[in-house]
């Protein structure tokens, strides 16, 4: 900003006319607009550096832009899972094929939607244009199954078609926290499927999930040293 001003008085200055001042000063402005939120003191670009949380690069740019729309998605409700807070407002999961995302949403008293793409964003950025403005990151979200703890925080269970594997997400004091639950008997079994969860009376998670591997139904908790537990139900 500093460097544009001392351009600008020595165009007031010694410039030969009202008209060429003034295009010099369009020059800048196009400039600087352009490297709003994206240029660096040194004249290269924040992409190269990496785009906060919520945002990614725009190779055909060069800049950080936002990783999802505002709105909630057009095919909002797909493995849909609600429960009501403390409030009576609806909190719900719910998986957008459009994006291949995790979506959590509220009901205000308004009636009104508001929404979160919580996983499924890609973590690099691409070339995106009119027909491509936005990309897609690992397809998660599926079989979502949500619930609340005492403070109205919203814990969800969910499937990542992409690794085969089982998710979960919380919301905490600082935003969410998302984890690949862990499997230890078999590294390559696809499990989390059909995924059901619940909390037990210390806000931690208990899921239920099916194993496509050996066609086994599996109950994972997460234990208060952060360790998960895993056990198989009998079918027959």
């Amino acid at each position: 900003k500093k460097r544009v001003r001392s351009i600008i008085v020595k165009l007031g200055k010694h410039g030969k006319d009202r008209l060429s001042v003034r295009c010099s000063l369009l020059i800048l402005l196009i400039a600087a607009l352009a490297c709003t939120g994206g240029c660096a003191e040194s004249g290269v670009e924040i992409c190269g550096g990496g785009c906060p949380p919520g945002k990614i690069c725009d190779y055909e740019t060069n800049r950080c832009v936002d990783a999802r729309p505002d709105e909630c998605p057009d095919d909002v409700g797909r493995f849909l899972s609600a429960a009501v807070d403390s409030e009576n407002k609806i909190v719900f999961s719910s998986y957008s094929r459009q994006y291949g995302d995790l979506v959590v949403g509220r009901i205000n008293s308004k009636g009104q939607v508001n929404c979160e793409y919580v996983d499924g964003m890609p973590v690099d950025g691409g070339a995106l244009n009119d027909a491509n403005p936005y990309l897609l990151g690992d397809d998660v979200g599926l079989y979502s199954s949500l619930a609340l703890d005492l403070f109205d925080r919203p814990h969800v269970a969910y499937f990542d078609r992409t690794n085969e594997k089982l998710r979960y997400a919380r919301k905490g004091a600082e935003g969410w926290e998302v984890v690949s639950v862990p499997h230890t008997p078999g590294a390559t079994d696809v499990f989390g499927r059909a995924c059901s969860l619940a909390l037990d009376s210390d806000g931690l998670p208990r899921i239920a999930f099916f194993n496509e591997t050996t066609g086994s139904l599996e109950i994972t908790r997460k234990l208060s040293n952060g360790r998960w537990t895993l056990e198989k139900i009998p079918l027959d």
